[in-house]
């Protein structure tokens, strides 16, 4: 037995009150003496830590939900610093990026990101200011491959940079090919003497390259957006034919057709053209 009076710490035990209610302790020693040295007794103090335990507990449920969710997320999720640093990391990261978690933890950002951690300073200081940012940057997996990427990056209040990204590779090469078809139609609209336009049926909507110009007179700004414009330049005579050719087509899903009729040109005179149309249907009108 000590041979002070120095409280005694003991075990963290559970009471129960008589009002059925039950309390968490610390229970504390100390022993008493008598001035001989001789053990006379003890003091025994129960400190409450109910509600430090409570909150221990809300703490602990709380970062068990964060980490569910940071692992079990479909975005792949970083937080680094600013010097490189990886922090932390989910699964979906890695997957993404083709290492395993062990590998991983010994990245830096270099070893991961196509260039320099800032390129923009504008994005920069977006960032520095707590401002939520989307950046599109290129990644580079373990294999080599790179990979375009949309990351949602924003400032934590400890200073660190937590990233939400994902692959758009997919969709930056559609992007691309889309651009690359746009360009060149625009250049053979621009090349040709022929009159092209496109009809958005849908929304009714025409637009022409510079041979309506050309062709039959007419300068841009006198142009106007909807079919009815197209319909009442033509002949009276042929709308008829040129009408059943149309509706026919679409009836039957066909792909193209062809057409002959008067148009009429600025001057008020007609001219006979030939019309060839190519009709493009979305997924359900050919269902």
């Amino acid at each position: 037995v000590a041979k002070n009076s120095d409280p005694i710490p003991g075990s963290e035990i559970i009471i129960h009150q008589p009002n059925g209610t039950k309390k968490q302790v610390i229970a504390f020693h100390a022993p008493l003496f008598k001035e001989c040295g001789k053990l006379s007794g003890a003091v025994n103090l129960l400190v409450d830590i109910t509600s430090h335990k409570e909150k221990e507990q809300r703490i602990r449920a709380s970062e068990e939900k964060y980490r569910s969710l940071f692992e079990q997320a479909g975005e792949a999720i970083l937080i680094y610093s600013f010097d490189g640093t990886i922090s932390e990391f989910n699964n979906t990261a890695c997957q993404l990026l083709g290492y395993n978690r062990h590998e991983f933890n010994n990245l830096k950002l270099a070893d991961i990101l196509v260039g320099d951690i800032v390129i923009n300073p504008s994005n920069y200081a977006l960032i520095m200011a707590g401002e939520s940012v989307t950046l599109y940057r290129q990644l580079k997996r373990k294999d080599g491959v790179l990979l375009d990427a949309e990351l949602k990056v924003r400032k934590q209040a400890d200073g660190r940079i937590l990233a939400f990204g994902h692959d758009i590779t997919d969709r930056k090469k559609a992007e691309d090919r889309m651009k690359k078809a746009i360009d060149r139609y625009d250049f053979l609209a621009c090349a040709t003497s022929d009159t092209i336009w496109d009809w958005d049926m849908i929304n009714d909507k025409i637009s022409f390259n510079e041979g309506v110009k050309t062709m039959f007179g007419y300068e841009m700004k006198e142009l106007k957006k909807g079919v009815d414009w197209w319909k009442s330049n033509i002949h009276p005579e042929d709308w008829r034919v040129v009408s059943g050719l149309l509706n026919d087509a679409v009836a039957q899903k066909k792909q193209s057709v062809q057409m002959e009729y008067r148009f009429r040109c600025a001057d008020g005179s007609f001219k006979y053209i030939d019309h060839r149309s190519l009709i493009k249907y979305g997924p359900d009108q050919l269902a």
